[in-house]
């Protein structure tokens, strides 16, 4: 597993109700949502990334493991303090996007002992990354509260 991968991955949490961010990149769209806003001790975080491709012209997008997205945690000033820490299987992938096509990926942080990216209680942020060799794409960045 590539150190950098690692650098980029993050974890972060939000409340019951779905918050998201988007930013547009080289006509790629990275959405990031969480199923809450606030992450209890014990609790998890689903934090659900989508890659939209909104040019008008297929788009293939090259990646250096098998993991395509990512999360990281900010702090107020915007600075990265937590991953994912995901393991990625080293394999060089690719995927096409037709236009208007996306794609989505699913992960979970859990806010417990055991979790390698603990963050003390605050507030912070969550945003998807597009691990693409040559587009790496953040969104916008969402809220969450560690109580």
């Amino acid at each position: 597993m590539r150190l950098w991968i690692l650098l980029l991955s993050l974890g972060l949490g939000c409340s019951t109700t779905r918050v998201g961010g988007e930013v547009d990149a080289a006509e790629l769209v990275v959405t990031t949502t969480a199923d809450r806003s606030s992450v209890p001790a014990g609790q998890h975080l689903q934090i659900t990334i989508t890659v939209t491709n909104t040019s008008t012209s297929s788009r293939t997008l090259q990646f250096s493991s098998g993991c395509t997205t990512d999360y990281e945690f900010l702090d107020a000033q915007g600075k990265v303090v937590g991953t994912s820490q995901q393991a990625c299987l080293q394999a060089l992938t690719q995927k096409t996007l037709a236009s208007g096509g996306a794609f989505t990926d699913v992960h979970t942080w859990t806010r417990g002992p055991l979790e390698p990216s603990q963050l003390a209680p605050g507030n912070y942020q969550v945003r998807g990354v597009l691990l693409a060799t040559r587009d790496t794409v953040r969104s916008q960045p969402v809220p969450v509260v560690i109580p």
